[in-house]
Parts: structure tokens; C-alpha cells; sequence
């Protein structure tokens, strides 16, 4: 969901719930993980630093988490350079917002492949490439994590044999029909790091949705 000033400027939030009312164990333990990478994701965001290494930290706090539900081994570092976090968030983090959900993001542009525009956007650090875009103060962007579990796309890694000895396959098929849970909320750039937009959120926290959607 999201808002639209009256200056034209808008917002964009997402919020993952159960539809029973209550988390159960499994669904509550995968909520704190993409919750904690949302919270760590925004504590790290500041001004020079570069998209990718925005979604880095997220990814990090994903394979993390990961890791303890053990679904996925080893090192950390080694699963998110391998790719293996795309696996279970196929997107980047966040994205620009202003008078567009996906504000100035491929401005123009959006019939091109990425690959044409690379090394223009590389050069010049906007975000008419995402990953390539180094924030400034002012900058408004999502922060959105999220954690899904794609049987389709689980399916084909398997078969092409990506990602063996980091992700277990077999511990995955227990979640086959999980679903997903994503969490999303707006950021502002400071001069020494950033904070969300608005004086209060949307309820975020387990607690906090089962008050609200656990009522009769």
C-alpha cells in the first residue's frame, strides 16, 4: 500500500500477515529474519554508500538467519557471492521514491537493457542503474527484505546444480509451501545516516500485527 501527498510525493509499504490471526512457530521464526535484516539494512544506510552494498547487509542478515533455520551451510560470505541469496530474495533491497514508486530508477530508459546504459551509470552514480547508484543526503528509498520460497525457482537451481553444499534442498522441501513474507518501509538519507519516514510505523513487530488481524 502507499500514500500520495498532496504535493504529489509518495510512499510505498508492505506488510506480510498471517491470515489465521496468530504466526505459527515457522512462519514467526522467518518474520524475525527478514524483520531484523529491514531494521539492519536502515541502521547501515548513509550517505556515499553505494545501492549494492545497501542490499549486501539485508543479504547478510537473510543468509544469516538462514543458516540457524538450517536451510543453508558454511560461511556467510561465501552463499551471497556464490548467489545463493537471490534465491530466496530475487530482487535488489530498495528503490527510489519520490513524485514515482520507483522514482527516476531507468528514467527514460526502460525499454534498454541495463547492459547499454552500464557504463554511463557507473560514471555518473544515479540510479538510471540501481545497483551502480551511490546515495546522497535527501536520497528517499524503500527498504524492503523479504524471504520467499519459490518452488519453481528452487526447482530449477536444484536441477542445475547451483549452489551445492550451501543450500539444503532437502531441508527446503519443508517449506515448498510456505509462501513468503516481505516487509517494506521508506527511508531518508540524512547527513550522518538515515531514518525512516513518518513519526510512527505500520505495525511491524509479530506482537504487534497479531493484535491488530488476531481481532475479531
Amino acid at each position: 500500500a502507499g500514500g500520495e501527498h498532496l504535493n504529489g510525493y509518495v510512499s510505498d509499504h508492505t506488510r506480510t500477515f498471517p491470515v489465521g490471526g496468530k504466526f505459527t512457530e515457522k512462519q514467526k521464526d522467518v518474520y524475525n529474519i527478514v524483520l531484523k535484516a529491514h531494521d539492519d539494512a536502515a541502521a547501515a544506510l548513509r550517505p556515499g554508500m553505494m545501492d549494492s552494498e545497501y542490499s549486501d547487509v539485508a543479504f547478510h542478515t537473510l543468509i544469516e538467519g538462514l543458516k540457524e533455520l538450517d536451510l543453508v551451510r558454511g560461511s556467510v560470505d561465501d552463499a551471497i557471492a556464490a548467489g545463493a541469496a537471490y534465491l530466496f530474495m530475487p530482487h535488489g533491497l530498495g528503490h527510489g521514491m519520490g513524485m514515482d514508486v520507483h522514482d527516476c530508477e531507468n528514467i527514460g530508459e526502460r525499454s534498454f537493457d541495463f547492459s547499454t546504459v552500464l557504463e554511463r551509470a557507473q560514471k555518473s552514480a544515479t540510479c538510471v542503474h540501481r545497483a551502480t547508484w551511490r546515495v546522497e543526503p535527501g536520497t528517499v528509498m524503500s527498504d524492503e527484505p523479504g524471504i520467499y520460497f519459490i518452488p519453481a525457482l528452487i526447482d530449477k537451481m536444484r536441477s542445475e546444480g547451483k549452489f551445492e553444499g550451501i543450500v539444503d534442498y532437502a531441508a527446503l522441501d519443508k517449506f515448498r509451501t510456505f509462501g513468503g513474507i516481505r516487509i517494506e518501509d521508506d527511508v531518508l538519507v540524512t547527513e550522518s545516516g538515515s531514518r525512516f519516514i513518518g513519526d510512527k510505523l505500520l505495525p511491524l513487530t509479530v506482537e504487534e500485527l497479531e493484535a491488530v488481524v488476531g481481532k475479531e
